[in-house]
Parts: C-alpha cells; sequence; structure tokens
C-alpha cells in the first residue's frame, strides 16, 4: 500500500534528504586510489530553485532556497522549502569549519512541517556524533558530512580538482543520515546541456544509486562556481519523484 502524500513531503528538499543506504562507510572519503582534494569553497550566494514533486497520480509545485556563507574557515548552509497550498515543509541550518580537505560540519538542525526540532551535533574534541531525534552517540570521523553539506564537499571539490569530476569516476563520501552513517556512492555521469530558467547551463551530471531505488541526481555548473543548478530524487518504490530547477543565483555579502 502506498503512503499518504503528507509521508513524502519531508523529501521536498533533496540536498538534504535521509537516503537509506545499509553500508557504513570505511573510511573518510575515498575516490579510488587518488590522493585526498584541496577544497576551494565556493562564495557566498543565495540559490533559488522550483520544485516539482510527483507521487503517484499527484503533483506539487513549490519552491526552495539555499544560502551558502563562506566565511574564511567557516561556512552556514540555511536552506527551506515551500510547497504549494501546503506552506513550509523544511527548514535547515548547517554550520562548521574546514581544514584543507573536507567541511567538518558541528551542528545540523532541521525542522520539518509538524515535527520538533532535531539537531545532530560533531564533537571533535571527544570524537563523538550525538543526535537529538535517536537519543544515540555515534563515533565521528573526520570527513563525515550532513545531508546539506554532503553537496557542497563535492563543489568545493570540483571547483579545485574539475579533473577528477570527468565522466566515469566515482567517490564515496560517509553522510550522517537521521540514525546512522550511510556511504553515499557517487558516479560521474559526463557533461551535458540544462534547460533552466535562467537559460542553458552547461553542467556536470553526478548519480548516486541505491539497491533499494532511492536515488539522488545532483547537476553542477563549472561555469557559475560549480554551484547546483538541478537535483532530482527518485524513490521507485514508493513511486515519487522531486525536481529542484535552479531559477535565480544572487551573490552574497559576508563580512
Amino acid at each position: 500500500m502506498n503512503r499518504p502524500p503528507s509521508y513524502n513531503t519531508r523529501w521536498l528538499f533533496p540536498l538534504l534528504v535521509s537516503i537509506s543506504l545499509i553500508v557504513a562507510a570505511n573510511t573518510p572519503f575515498a575516490q579510488s586510489s587518488s590522493p585526498r582534494t584541496t577544497l576551494s569553497p565556493p562564495p557566498s550566494v543565495e540559490l533559488t530553485y522550483y520544485i516539482r514533486l510527483k507521487y503517484a497520480a499527484m503533483s506539487i509545485g513549490g519552491h526552495s532556497s539555499i544560502v551558502w556563507k563562506n566565511q574564511g574557515n567557516r561556512y552556514t548552509i540555511q536552506t527551506s522549502a515551500y510547497a504549494n497550498l501546503l506552506g513550509k515543509m523544511l527548514d535547515t541550518t548547517s554550520s562548521g569549519h574546514r581544514d584543507a580537505y573536507f567541511l567538518l560540519p558541528e551542528r545540523f538542525k532541521e525542522k520539518r512541517r509538524r515535527k520538533e526540532e532535531t539537531q545532530t551535533n560533531f564533537d571533535y574534541a571527544r570524537n563523538t556524533l550525538t543526535l537529538s531525534e535517536k537519543q544515540k552517540t555515534l563515533p565521528l570521523e573526520k570527513g563525515l558530512q550532513d545531508r546539506a553539506s554532503v553537496v557542497w564537499q563535492l563543489v568545493s571539490m570540483a571547483r579545485a580538482a574539475p579533473e577528477r569530476f570527468r565522466a566515469g569516476n566515482s567517490l564515496r563520501i560517509p553522510v550522517i543520515n537521521r540514525s546512522r552513517i550511510d556511504t553515499w556512492e557517487i558516479r560521474v555521469v559526463g557533461s551535458e546541456t540544462l534547460v533552466t530558467p535562467l537559460g542553458n547551463l552547461e553542467t556536470i551530471h553526478l548519480e548516486k544509486r541505491a539497491a533499494k531505488g532511492k536515488n539522488v541526481e545532483i547537476w553542477l555548473t563549472p561555469d557559475h562556481d560549480w554551484y547546483p543548478a538541478q537535483l532530482i530524487i527518485t524513490d521507485e518504490k514508493d513511486n515519487y519523484r522531486l525536481e529542484q530547477v535552479i531559477r535565480k543565483i544572487t551573490p552574497v555579502t559576508t563580512p
């Protein structure tokens, strides 16, 4: 039996979706046997998107935004998503610092519609990870990303070493979801021209596929600091698809 649409609205912002993989990461970050890539985080920006959720015979539109702030060795990512007729569906904040190779989240907060706010806290001094929703603590490995920072880790890597994002290459990134650490296996599909409200954009298509049919696709734009221009999430089992397409890129001034 299909779940009612209200259950699936938690997927209304794909950068923050919980992907239920089974295999935990064995290393903080790996791409074949190549050395780690020094990061080049992009300039601060506000990105706004059109969204479309298709579930069975239902189709819901809306909009979302990401505010990325790059402030020296610190960052914040603020996101929100709205659905037509339903209103605000999601608010999240990821904040932390970075070293030469990784974004290092310190706190990830998420507020979903009709749900209490949850937090994930990263304690690098004690090497522990605390999840408020599940009231549990896990070991913390350097390089672990939250559901917002993982995309900006990719963006920062691509700006530093675009040659690593050629068709056929793959990456593995550990990501904390609501209860455990999953491994995102990301494959570089290749170059694609994307039709958007901003015009035709040249993009690099990335894809994460899971055995359970919950897949994530990301299109990065090399000509626009590698910002994410489109994201698509599909869940084959529950028969729904979420599309998010860029409609505006606005530079943000930070101190």
